[in-house]
């Protein structure tokens, strides 16, 4: 029984061993605080980890750019962090040269403020160690793409919610998700993704987009999504979006289009093309067979379908179940999907 016992205690003794520790070492709560600087030196900021992996800074009470700057100056034990979270702040406007010293970040979140620029070096120390961008729901006009290219394992960027009147041309090889929506850009040139072969989703819905250059949106072997609704959009080119991969979408509701050209959308198989809410009155078979023999699901309900015989060659097909046949109706308030082909033997 004496055996047993000691075997039970060396046992609950390597438990609790396990249970304090981390990366080899033995961990105890004082250990933990230490990876962080001394609350009194960053306050207001707030530093907090479960491991040297997971260091969190969060700086949403700080009240001008100096006492950022400040907070940064500290000794800080740990100089990589996981996040930073700057959220709802009313004060911080720009974030210059420099703020957060040789302390560096894999995700950025700076949310819901007055943010109105960021310097171009307010971000070096991250450039080996980001990996997300968070700057939405501010007042930026005047951000440095430029530097993104310098950034090497970035994957995404959301300015969504901003002042941004433009879109430069844009460089990086890992980018992968843009959000760029509700800007006022109004165009957008044909290079501006070219220098990102990486890119898979791109939100460009509400940025007063006028209208596609062809090849925009071309040579992107990784391009998977294509946010352009509630823009003002009223026709979409030949090599509008075009695709190199299956089960792609392109969304383009709620803009004001009257045509769509053939091969607008090359090499799209499978996935969908969201056409709702426009000023379509046909749908020529030059346009959409080609994309629905390649498996692709169309939404043109909430358009004004004549459903001429420019529609004929759709009644009494398969297609008809890749294109919402319960919400498409012509504008006459029939449903495209009941519509009998007699009435069409004329055509």
């Amino acid at each position: 029984m004496r055996f047993v016992a000691i075997a039970v205690s060396l046992v609950l003794a390597a438990m609790r061993t396990e249970a304090w520790s981390w990366w080899g070492s033995k961990d105890t709560v004082q250990e933990k605080a230490a990876l962080c600087p001394e609350p009194q030196d960053i306050f207001p900021c707030v530093c907090s980890n479960f491991s040297v992996l997971s260091m969190k800074m969060d700086c949403s009470e700080v009240l001008d750019e100096g006492e950022l700057a400040r907070v940064f100056s500290a000794f800080f034990p740990i100089k990589a962090f996981d996040k930073l979270t700057i959220s709802h702040n009313q004060f911080l406007t720009t974030l210059p040269d420099g703020v957060f010293g040789e302390v560096s970040f894999t995700n950025i979140y700076v949310t819901g403020g007055v943010l109105e620029s960021v310097g171009e070096a307010a971000l070096t120390s991250s450039f080996i160690t980001a990996e997300r961008l968070m700057f939405n729901n501010n007042q930026i006009s005047n951000f440095p793409f430029h530097i993104l290219s310098n950034f090497s394992k970035l994957t995404s960027i959301s300015l969504a919610y901003n002042n941004l009147n433009e879109l430069p041309d844009l460089s990086s090889d890992s980018l992968e998700n843009l959000y760029i929506n509700n800007n006022l850009l109004g165009n957008v040139a044909a290079s501006t993704f070219t220098g990102t072969p990486a890119i898979s989703v791109i939100y460009l819905q509400e940025t007063n987009l006028q209208e596609i250059i062809p090849g925009t949106f071309s040579n992107l072997a990784h391009l998977n999504t294509v946010y352009l609704f509630r823009n003002s959009l009223t026709k979409v080119p030949a090599l509008a979006v075009e695709f190199s991969s299956d089960q792609g979408s392109v969304y383009l509701s709620l803009n004001n289009i009257t045509k769509v050209a053939p091969n607008a959308f090359p090499g799209l198989t499978g996935g969908k093309v969201e056409v709702q809410l426009n000023e379509l009155t046909e749908l020529p078979e030059e346009v959409w067979r080609p994309l629905l023999e390649d498996g692709v699901n169309i939404t043109p309900w909430g358009n004004p379908l004549v459903c001429g015989c420019d529609i004929a060659w759709l009644l009494n097909t398969s297609f008809i179940a890749q294109i919402d046949p319960v919400f498409t109706t012509c504008e006459d308030g029939r449903k495209l999907a009941l519509l009998d082909p007699a009435d069409y033997a004329d055509c």
